[in-house]
């Protein structure tokens, strides 16, 4: 019975439902035979099973392109039915009824597999076109051997055949056509398409008796694995051309780098040679200003000490920013150097607001400072600590109109936290972001982009750390600690 049962279905798929004619050979005749087609399909499922693994671990690990995917797919699926037709299937605990529906599902998941493979390489409403009318071919038949008997699906075989060389013919026409002057790895990728394509195409023809008495070896399995070497090839064609590629933009990269690292030192000495040729000409203008401010006595001659006095102002402001400039240089040479001692914070910021506040207030605001008394001793080089106040208070006046600004000392956890608020605009949180990076002054407003950037430098120099906290239309504090000594 059971031999009946496997010669039916073997004529279902060549001829449907008609009479067939069985012959029986003596015993053992046909064993060796047998054995030796189950040997063979063991064989290229295995061999297929590894093309599968060995695309898929390609796809997980290197190119994750859907194609490989896909074609991955179609291994395990090729693999599949090879132990099916093979009869290596009569090894396992598997009933004929469901080898039988299961080698006619390995058609439909073959042809849904390559019609993605094909779609990856589409271009043009035709091909994909022809690739949705594939998938939508598949799905109806694969509906018919899920849901149906043998006689339907076997019957419907030979029309769903037909619909496949239809899309195939077109399809891999189109596609060859879009790769018509490809490059090294596409033409070894093509030549596999081609084959394997052709190769289904025969098989098609074979098990619909196209191809009437004459003897029939089915083409997939090897076009398959010859696909999977072509596939191999084009890989690693490419993978030498991406080395190659990346290796001359890392040559390249590196010779803009060595252009880029000469123009900026090139940029930093040229503005500490003009910053340094600047500020003694200012040093010369802010002291005869003030000198002769001093000669001008008499309400007659009190617009022009006040014409004086912004004179002598203003070149120390430039002062201040022509000495930014040099600290930049110098903190890009590494050439910037602190000189620690023990000071006290409360003398630092009288002595920065004695000397700066006069000059930096230009709208009015009102000064308070509030400093805990008894304050402990500070390790810090006290020029470089009043930079930072002046830094800060300079920043603070620029923000501010009418308003006040708030210097505060204070112990905390073994630092000594200074700050410096303002009741001005505040400030964005988009500008928070890079409000300490150089070159980077605030939106809309005046400065060099310098004095914050010089601030966070010194101040973790010291050991210590900056920090801001700002609200649009509330003004902006902020907080610098430095350890104590």
């Amino acid at each position: 019975m059971d031999i009946i049962l496997h010669s039916a279905q073997f004529y279902y798929a060549g001829k449907g439902a008609s009479l067939a004619e069985l012959t029986v050979s003596p015993v053992g005749t046909e064993f060796n035979g047998i054995a030796g087609r189950k040997n063979i399909g063991l064989a290229m499922f295995g061999a297929l099973l590894s093309a599968g693994l060995l695309l898929l671990g390609i796809y997980l690990l290197f190119a994750h392109t859907k194609a490989t995917l896909y074609f991955a797919l179609a291994c395990f699926d090729i693999a599949l039915r090879e132990i099916l037709t093979s009869q290596a299937w009569t090894d396992f605990p598997l009933s004929g009824a469901l080898s039988f529906r299961l080698e006619y599902l390995t058609i439909v998941l073959l042809a849904v597999f390559l019609s993605l493979y094909l779609g990856e390489y589409a271009k043009g409403k035709f091909l994909h076109l022809v690739k949705y009318v594939m998938l939508s071919g598949a799905g109806i038949y694969g509906l018919c051997v899920l849901f149906g008997d043998s006689l339907l699906y076997t019957s419907v075989l030979t029309y769903y055949q037909i619909l496949l060389i239809l899309c195939i013919v077109p399809g891999i026409t189109g596609v060859l056509y879009t790769m018509r002057r490809p490059d090294r790895e596409q033409t070894a990728a093509a030549y596999g398409i081609a084959v394997f394509f052709l190769a289904v195409f025969h098989d098609i023809l074979m098990y619909s008796h196209g191809f009437g008495t004459l003897p029939k070896k089915p083409l997939t399995e090897m076009a398959m694995l010859v696909f999977v070497l072509a596939q191999a090839i084009s890989l690693f064609i490419m993978n030498n051309r991406v080395l190659s590629e990346a290796k001359a933009a890392e040559q390249k990269l590196a010779v803009e780098n060595a252009a880029l690292e000469d123009l900026n030192r090139m940029k930093t000495e040229f503005l500490g040679n003009v910053s340094h040729e600047l500020k003694t000409p200012l040093t010369v203008v802010s002291g005869h200003a003030q000198l002769l401010g001093a000669q001008l006595v008499g309400e007659k001659m009190a617009v022009a000490r006040d014409k004086s006095r912004i004179i002598s102002s203003e070149a120390d402001r430039l002062a201040l920013m022509v000495g930014q400039v040099l600290d930049v240089t110098r903190i890009e040479e590494n050439r910037l150097t602190v000189d620690k001692r023990p000071c006290h914070i409360d003398e630092l910021i009288y002595n920065a607001v004695e000397m700066h506040f006069p000059i930096l207030n230009k709208a009015g605001n009102r000064l308070e400072i509030h400093a805990e008394l008894d304050l402990p001793v500070v390790a810090c080089d006290p020029g470089r600590i009043t930079q930072v106040l002046v830094n800060l208070i300079a920043n603070a006046l620029r923000h501010t109109e009418q308003g006040e600004v708030t210097i505060a000392a204070k112990e905390r956890n073994g630092f000594m936290d200074v700050s410096v608020s303002d009741t001005g605009a505040g400030i964005s949180p988009d500008e928070l972001s890079h409000l300490f990076i150089r070159y980077r002054p605030g939106s809309g407003k005046t400065g060099t982009g310098l004095g914050l950037y010089i601030c966070k430098y010194l101040v973790e120099e010291h050991g210590g750390n900056i920090r801001v906290e700002s609200a649009l239309g509330k003004g902006t504090a902020f907080t610098f600690s430095l350890p104590l000594s």
